[in-house]
């Protein structure tokens, strides 16, 4: 009979890690899809607001006056929130001249939409998301600023779009930003 008790707990033990194992595994890639939506949103949001931005300056020659402050009067109402513009997942997008949101000077004809305190996962997802749609086309550059160094991401030169998942493994580090520069 003993024998028997101490096989039942020996057998409990081993169920209670492969289901602590199944709950890691099963939490692990939830949190990854989860992940991969916010990144997703994230670039939805991007453009949606790179769009607002280029059809309230439609009829004007550059973007004169655009900044991190301005821009909280024509952004989607959905995406302001504190004197912020921030995406569905609480990271706030800093539009304008640079990435600190400077307020874009004359006959400047384009603007910086900054993502910034980035984590290497992150980094990562966002830096390779897709470019595929038309609505891109507006997109100039993509600019990686990692602790070491910056680098410049642009059609039809060295550091070619898209950013291929290599190329984002090399630069992207523990703490980054992304600007994408629209026209």
């Amino acid at each position: 009979m003993d024998k028997l008790l101490k096989l039942l707990e020996n057998m409990q033990i081993w169920v209670c890690v492969v289901v602590g194992v199944l709950l890691i595994a099963t939490l692990s890639l939830m949190f990854d899809f989860s992940t991969e939506n916010s990144s997703k949103k994230i670039k939805n949001e991007l453009f949606e607001l790179s769009e607002t931005i280029r059809h309230k300056y439609q009829t004007k020659p550059d973007y004169w006056g655009l900044s991190k402050t301005s821009v909280i009067e024509i952004a989607p109402q959905n995406m302001t929130i504190n004197n912020k513009v921030v995406s569905s997942t609480g990271r706030e997008f800093i539009v304008g001249r640079n990435e600190h949101g400077d307020i874009i000077m004359p006959s400047q004809r384009n603007f910086m939409i900054t993502l910034a305190n980035l984590n290497k996962k992150t980094c990562l997802d966002i830096a390779t998301l897709d470019l595929d749609n038309e609505k891109h086309l507006s997109l100039h550059k993509i600019i990686l600023r990692s602790e070491e160094k910056t680098i410049d991401f642009e059609w039809g030169k060295e550091n070619n779009l898209p950013i291929t998942k290599e190329n984002a493994k090399k630069y992207c580090s523990n703490k980054n930003s992304i600007s994408w520069v629209f026209e």
